[in-house]
């Protein structure tokens, strides 16, 4: 009884994360994330190319693997500003991740984790799109888990 009324309230929690079209941020809102590497740059707010957001942890198996095959691709960066938002609380760890697996990217930390309440972000993997429409910024899609190589099409 107790874990069916757990399971109605994760599938109610993750059917509110994955709503596109309806949420919306601000720049203001980007600039909470800071570079896991201080001598390093997140890509630039005032772009006009959709953002990706990617949010993912050292200890989730489905992240690394999207993470190692999917965002090592350059062409992607091209298309879109991507950010690789690890939700790790040991920078250490993420670090040390990054290193070996010679990901380039630069990640970025949401210290506050203020961006991943507003984006109702309560799993990991998620990817979220935006599409920029002046100062605001508007998710298209956001999915949790899954195949994501449609939305980075």
């Amino acid at each position: 009884m107790v874990l069916s009324r757990f399971y109605f309230v994760f599938v109610l929690l993750c059917s509110i994360a994955s709503q596109a079209g309806t949420l919306e941020i601000t720049k203001e809102d980007l600039k909470g994330l800071k570079p896991l590497n201080a001598t390093q740059q997140l890509p630039q707010l005032s772009s006009s190319k959709e953002k990706i957001l990617y949010f993912w942890a050292t200890w989730c198996t489905d992240c690394k693997e999207k993470l190692t095959t999917h965002f090592k691709k350059t062409e992607l960066y091209k298309k879109y500003d991507i950010y690789l938002i690890a939700t790790d609380k040991d920078l250490s760890k993420i670090e040390h991740y990054q290193n070996k697996n010679e990901i380039v990217a630069q990640i970025a930390i949401d210290t506050e984790r203020s961006l991943q309440k507003k984006l109702n972000v309560f799993s990991v993997p998620t990817l979220v799109k935006i599409k920029t429409s002046d100062e605001k910024l508007m998710v298209v899609s956001n999915q949790s888990g899954g195949d994501i190589r449609p939305l980075l099409e």
